[in-house]
């Protein structure tokens, strides 16, 4: 969990300096403040929740700022943060209610496994002599998708929400690296792109398929703006 949104984290950087440099502005890459040490995991989960929230509150009023001065592009760009940093804070209160109910042995079971389903990983690989795989290369050995990639050109993949963490352990991350190995190039249709260097991770294009719409209108729309979405995709070959 942590080296995930620490990823996400650094993506929060990427964006906010290119939006300054955008505008004309110089970034300067320094320390909020002095390091704190903690090595107690429930502390450390403590402190990774103030965080989140004073980040809230301090993304909050940029974009209320940026509403004042009509930057609606900006705007949007701390609304999403915002976004981003509540569901961080409710990931780290929701470990330390875990911690709460089920005491310290909770975190040893996470330990085995990323996410929600580190309690039934842990029991399986204890118990049942099972092996824990990367979820998204379990996937593409089970749909035989390196087989199918013989004398194709293309292959398209998706993604609800393509960000920086889409780049880092996800399936399109994962698929990208088998593209790679059969000179196959990826295209990615997503509910947003919100990530700007995909072409470094051998990503050849990226569309949002629901640009300028709202989400509940995007959900309602989804197979629809996904055709048109293909559409594009396949006029720009």
């Amino acid at each position: 969990m942590f080296r995930q949104i620490a990823i996400q984290e650094m993506g929060h950087v990427e964006r906010l300096a290119e939006r300054i440099l955008f505008l004309k502005g110089d970034v300067e890459m320094v320390a909020a403040g002095p390091v704190e040490k903690i090595t107690d995991a429930e502390k450390t989960l403590k402190r990774a929740a103030e965080m989140e929230h004073e980040a809230v509150g301090i993304y909050n009023e940029c974009a209320l700022k940026c509403s004042q001065n009509s930057d609606a592009v900006s705007e949007q760009m701390f609304e999403g943060l915002v976004a981003d940093e509540e569901r961080h804070f409710d990931q780290f209160d929701k470990q330390l209610d875990n911690i709460k109910r089920f005491g310290p042995n909770y975190l040893a079971l996470q330990s085995f496994n990323k996410g929600a389903a580190g309690g039934l990983g842990a029991g399986a690989v204890a118990l049942m002599n099972a092996r824990i795989v990367p979820g998204a290369d379990a996937v593409i050995r089970a749909a035989h998708l390196e087989a199918d990639l013989d004398g194709a050109d293309w292959m398209i993949t998706g993604e609800g929400k393509f960000d920086s963490q889409s780049l880092h352990g996800k399936v399109v991350s994962a698929i990208a690296q088998v593209a790679r190995r059969h000179d196959v190039q990826v295209a990615v249709l997503a509910g947003t792109v919100e990530v700007s260097n995909w072409q470094r991770a051998g990503i050849h294009y990226a569309r949002p398929i629901a640009l300028g719409v709202p989400l509940p209108e995007a959900m309602q729309r989804a197979p629809e703006l996904l055709a048109a979405a293909a559409r594009q995709f396949a006029e720009a070959l």
